[in-house]
């Protein structure tokens, strides 16, 4: 279970892999006979637990440092900026054209 979880982690498709997670999991407890609904809910306790646990074991590692999570998100921003280009305007006969 964790092999599988961890392969899907490596290209999140979702945010937080919500549903891809979950198919990991199915997946490897059918092959040991579980059905889908019980696996499916045993994916989504799984991450729940995953996710509670980060939570409640970081807050108090932040504090320690003397970080605030707005720090912690306003890091995360300026990490990796994001450029976008400048929106095309078209005139009429243009738009036309690409029609």
């Amino acid at each position: 279970m964790l092999f599988a979880v961890n392969v899907t982690a490596v290209l999140p498709a979702t945010p937080s892999n919500i549903g891809i997670f979950q198919a990991a999991c199915v997946a490897v407890l059918a092959a040991y006979g579980v059905g889908y609904a019980e696996a499916l809910a045993f994916g989504i306790i799984l991450q729940s637990v995953e996710i509670a646990t980060a939570v409640v074991m970081g807050a108090p590692a932040l504090v320690k440092e003397g970080l605030s999570w707005r720090e912690v998100r306003l890091r995360a921003m300026h990490s990796s900026p994001v450029e976008l280009a400048p929106a095309a305007s078209f005139g009429r006969s243009e738009a036309r054209e690409l029609a």
